[in-house]
């Protein structure tokens, strides 16, 4: 049987962790400046973190003079708490929020470092000191400040950080020997974290970046080595290396040192390739190696050794589309033709390999032949609606409504598109009766009314359109575009009194939307009206 005190001890412990989690400060919230350490909130009294959770819930919600006096009042009532450092703390980013900049440095942050020196709050304070004065341009102070932190604090998250603040000082000022050093140190010197990971990384590919800019391949491949090992390292060599060779290639003194760096970079590679491919692993990592090494040829302009890697490739790991597909777009940005179709006629896919054929005559704009290919997969969507696209091109109007009735035939569940291609055909084709039918018969209200609308304005048939855009009023969201439209009718029938009407009732009625500045501006610039019933869109 559970003894009275025990039972008593559980109530005790379960009545403590309910009202922890109820006034835990939400970390979330906050941000790793002004987070409190777990061990800290553990030690304190109940008192003591509700008051917290009190100045804290001010601070989220921008509160920041009555937070301010709500951690004034811990340190009040609470100064010998486990948790006064970090009032005082929050203290002061109160007063950094409040743009009393100097008051947070000289008697917050400081205070901090003065009264709870051995404190994590205090190694926070002596960053957030140096973070200050950047934020308020006083250069040489936030320098002092980052540097002392770096000095008092090497091995803490907060080194880190004022290094990267550091680093981007010396950018500004234009420093390259200072930011070289900086990223070296973040590279080899500093210890590597989980929290602090990503600022090293980006640290290292800059320094290899830089490094290889200025000639010094090894020094870079040193660099990338502390982040990356083998076939990782070589990939992200490869990648940024590929800036250096361009710059290097843009300099007619420097072009022989692009092509050197290529050359190292392309014997890197190429060890990424297994010796022996028997695996869809191996056949992958091939693959991504030789089209790392064409890419290089092709920045370097040594189009016969792209050649010969396409060529490579298929030999060892045979033929398939995507490999010739490659080799035909060598050929096509080559502008050989012939060979690039010669490739195509090898795919597998032989529907896919005559429809890119059809695509390689178009560009030489030898269209007969396309059309010839187009009309032997008729029988095919993709095949006729190429042919209706092509047709549509040539402005061969006819032929492309004959393309797009087929399609309505074998393709029914896109009926509508083929239908609004149709009706486009007969609009670019000036026959705007047939248009107006052929859109009639496309479900997509409201966007078909808008259109028939247009061609009845082409037709000067005015009273039509208003009809139709009156009835687009009804769809909310077009009413806007409608009125707009209705304006313009009225003005292309010479009915200007009646435009002036239906713009100001745009401006009256959608007075937030861009098409109410549109006919405010209009109403200035072609009526000379100045009072809209709505004025234009609110800033």
């Amino acid at each position: 049987m559970v003894s009275r005190s025990r039972k008593r001890s559980r109530k005790s412990a379960l009545a403590f962790l309910i009202l922890f989690l109820a006034v835990a400060p939400t970390a979330n919230a906050l941000g790793y400046l002004e987070q409190i350490q777990v061990e800290t909130f553990s030690a304190m009294r109940e008192v003591e973190r509700y008051q917290l959770k009190i100045a804290e819930k001010h601070y989220n919600k921008n509160e920041f003079r009555i937070a301010l006096d709500e951690y004034d009042k811990f340190l009040t009532l609470y100064e010998k708490s486990p948790g006064a450092p970090y009032a005082q703390l929050m203290w002061s980013h109160c007063q950094a929020k409040l743009r009393f900049v100097n008051t947070a440095i000289r008697d917050g942050f400081q205070s901090v470092i003065d009264y709870w020196p051995e404190s994590q709050e205090a190694i926070l304070a002596c960053y957030l000191i140096g973070r200050s004065y950047d934020n308020i341009g006083q250069t040489e102070k936030a320098e002092s400040g980052y540097l002392k932190t770096v000095n008092d604090h090497p091995e803490h998250y907060v080194a880190t950080l004022a290094k990267v603040n550091l680093l981007h000082l010396a950018k500004v000022q234009k420093n390259e020997k200072k930011r070289m050093l900086l990223l070296a140190n973040l590279t080899f010197e500093t210890p590597r974290t989980k929290a602090n990971s990503q600022y090293l990384v980006n640290a290292t590919r800059e320094l290899a970046a830089k490094q290889l800019y200025a000639g010094e391949y090894g020094e870079a491949i040193r660099a990338l080595e502390t982040t990356y090992k083998d076939g990782e390292m070589v990939k992200v060599y490869n990648d940024i290396a590929k800036g250096a060779i361009d710059h290097y290639l843009r300099g007619e003194k420097t072009r022989k040192q692009g092509i050197e760096l290529a050359d190292s970079v392309v014997g890197m590679v190429l060890t990424l390739i297994p010796t022996v491919i028997e695996s869809d692993a191996d056949r992958a990592s091939a693959r991504d190696a030789w089209h790392r090494v064409i890419d290089l040829y092709a920045r370097t302009g040594r189009h016969s050794k792209v050649l010969e890697i396409h060529e490579k490739m298929i030999i060892i790991l045979g033929e398939d589309d995507g490999l010739l597909g490659g080799l035909a777009t060598f050929y096509r940005n080559r502008k050989l033709y012939d060979k690039a179709r010669e490739t195509y006629r090898r795919f597998k896919d032989k529907v896919n390999g005559l429809l890119l054929i059809a695509g390689l005559f178009c560009e030489e704009n030898r269209y007969a032949e396309a059309i010839e290919i187009y009309q032997s997969l008729a029988d095919r969507i993709v095949g006729q609606g190429l042919l209706a696209g092509l047709f549509r091109q040539l402005e061969k109007y006819d032929d492309a409504i004959t393309c797009y009735k087929i399609l309505m035939e074998i393709d029914r569940e896109n009926i509508n598109l083929h239908r609004w291609a149709i009706g486009e055909c007969f609009e670019s084709s000036n026959r705007l009766h047939n248009a107006i039918a052929a859109y009639g018969l496309v479900d997509d209200f409201p966007k078909t009314y808008f259109k028939m609308a247009s061609c009845h304005r082409k037709l000067k048939e005015y009273k039509q359109a208003l009809m139709l855009y009156t009835q687009c009023k009804v769809h909310a969201p077009s009413a806007p575009d409608a009125f707009m439209a209705i304006g313009f009718t009225y003005e292309e029938a010479g009915q200007a009194s009646n435009a002036v009407r239906a713009f100001q009732l745009l401006c009256k009625n959608y007075p937030k939307s861009n098409h109410a500045s549109r006919a405010h501006s209009h109403l200035q610039s072609k009526h000379g009206i100045n009072v809209t019933l709505g004025g234009a869109k609110e800033e």
